[in-house]
């Protein structure tokens, strides 16, 4: 089966500022030959710390952020290589929810005035069909029609998820981009909205990109989940494998970040900013962290390679090592909540 979206060898590069009389400074590599694919009513987790790339992926994929290379396809289309005016058009079957949802809200709109200029944008110009569409919609997802009336400051966080999952889902989009679908949330709001995602998406045929710094959110509905690391994915695998055995020192390391129900961590790593941490030149990016680092690492740049039922990008997968009995982690800074 073809998949509903597929990414090849993307690239987005963010040029260097530019000083006087001098050359501009290097330009950032924010997304590095990124491959993906996401299948038809599949959800797609995408993790990794502050700064590894995913928004930057994201945004590209929306067509919010001009690639600089590689391949984006929609339903077989290709999509990339357009002004962005046009990509937005040609990729309305990819929406995005924003993780402050109520942002993604005019406070001076009542929430039935937003709803509305969503649809007479994509074209629903007859009044009473407009009507009938948000009405159900708002049903579809726990909310009474009365909520219309009211306005983005008098609803609660999760009443502004519904709401913007409601926007976006009566748009009929095949894929949806969710951006942290549970930041700021309590744990029992958190529940209910992924509840909602799941119920969503079986009835209304949808597909998910999830990105998330929570790797318990990407545990309890993604499908596969690809890491990132330093604008490339070292690893993608189906979320059960992902955890259970992580193959990429990196995903590791990702892992034992996790808090205990004690609030102790399964790791003594400290959370600290990724200063140490390099991503350019020859090499694998992650060689100053990983103990598994050897002469090949840097000499060379790993590529996905399969390994069980996903892929990994390390070294050590072809010589012999095997991180999750071997690993052993530089202690040098980790932020996965930025």
């Amino acid at each position: 089966m073809n998949p509903i979206l597929s990414v090849e060898g993307l690239e987005v590069t963010f040029p260097g500022r530019k000083r006087w009389f001098r050359s501009p400074a290097k330009g950032l590599r924010a997304v590095a030959g990124v491959n993906l694919t996401l299948a038809a009513g599949e959800i797609l987790g995408v993790v990794g710390e502050s700064g590894s790339g995913k928004t930057t992926l994201a945004r590209a994929i929306l067509g919010l952020q001009q690639e600089s290379g590689g391949r984006i396809a929609l339903n077989g289309k290709e999509v990339t290589g357009l002004p962005i005016q046009r990509a937005r058009i040609d990729r309305q079957d990819v929406q995005y929810m924003h993780q402050d949802a109520g942002a993604s809200l005019d406070p001076w709109w009542s929430i039935g005035g937003a709803l509305h200029e969503a649809l007479v944008v994509h074209g629903v110009r007859d009044r009473a069909q407009r009507d009938e569409r948000i009405d159900a919609m708002l049903g579809a997802v726990g909310l009474d029609p009365s909520v219309k009336r009211r306005f983005p400051h008098e609803l609660s966080g999760g009443q502004l998820k519904r709401v913007a999952l409601a926007r976006i889902v009566m748009l009929k989009p095949k894929v949806v981009v969710l951006d942290e679908p549970t930041a700021g949330l309590d744990m029992s709001v958190q529940s209910l909205v992924l509840s909602l995602l799941l119920e969503l998406r079986t009835r209304f045929d949808l597909s998910y990109i999830l990105i998330t710094h929570d790797l318990s959110v990407v545990r309890r509905v993604c499908d596969r989940a690809a890491v990132m690391y330093l604008g490339k994915i070292v690893e993608v695998q189906p979320a059960a494998e992902l955890f259970s055995e992580p193959r990429h020192p990196y995903t590791r390391l990702l892992l034992s970040s996790i808090p205990s129900l004690d609030g102790a961590r399964s790791s003594s790593t400290p959370l600290v900013a990724i200063t140490g941490a390099v991503g350019a030149g020859a090499g694998c990016a992650f060689r100053p962290r990983c103990e598994l680092a050897h002469a090949e690492c840097d000499r060379s740049e790993p590529v996905l390679r399969r390994v069980g039922e996903g892929t990994v990008a390390c070294h050590a997968m072809k010589v012999g090592f095997h991180p999750v009995a071997e690993i052993a982690i530089h202690p040098n800074e980790l932020v996965v909540n930025g």
